[in-house]
């Protein structure tokens, strides 16, 4: 297995603007098979946690993914990545909300701040990144490695 979950996803990841409207979003993704979606999903919450954490990911355009992510974390069995997910989402209510400025109004509520430095400062996912670190190890490339399996195997 020489090729990596990235030569999968690429033309995905330059084609989907996640800055445009969720029903954008979905129609975009959709010309793509679900392993594509799924991996793309999983890359950009990835991607997002370590560079700036969970919050990160939820707070930007990217959280619009995140009930993509959970399942694709499914269907890459990742279980516990995925149930990591279903809590966060849990968190949010009754419906989650794909439009960014509501999420990000939902955020500051829970992390009962008033402005995004303050949300930024605050540790209401330390213990879930702690426990997908303890997962994926520091680097992810446990997950990574999970992603590479799952795009061979989806491919054929």
């Amino acid at each position: 297995m020489s090729e990596s979950y990235w030569d999968h996803i690429e033309k995905a990841y330059n084609e989907v603007n996640l800055n445009s409207k969720p029903k954008v979003i979905a129609n975009c993704l959709s010309k793509y098979p679900e392993y594509v979606v799924n991996l793309l999903a999983a890359h950009w919450l990835l991607s997002e946690v370590a560079n700036g954490g969970m919050i990160q990911f939820l707070f930007n355009q990217t959280g619009v993914l995140t009930l993509e992510v959970e399942k694709a974390f499914n269907k890459i069995d990742l279980q516990g990545v995925a149930e990591l997910i279903t809590h966060i989402i849990s968190k949010f209510g009754k419906e989650f909300p794909l439009d960014t400025r509501l999420r990000q109004k939902d955020l500051l509520k829970m992390a009962q701040v008033k402005n995004e430095n303050d949300l930024f400062d605050s540790n209401i996912f330390t213990d879930i990144e702690n426990i997908l670190f303890s997962i994926g190890g520091n680097d992810f490339n446990k997950i990574y490695d999970r992603m590479d399996e799952y795009a061979y195997k989806s491919k054929k």
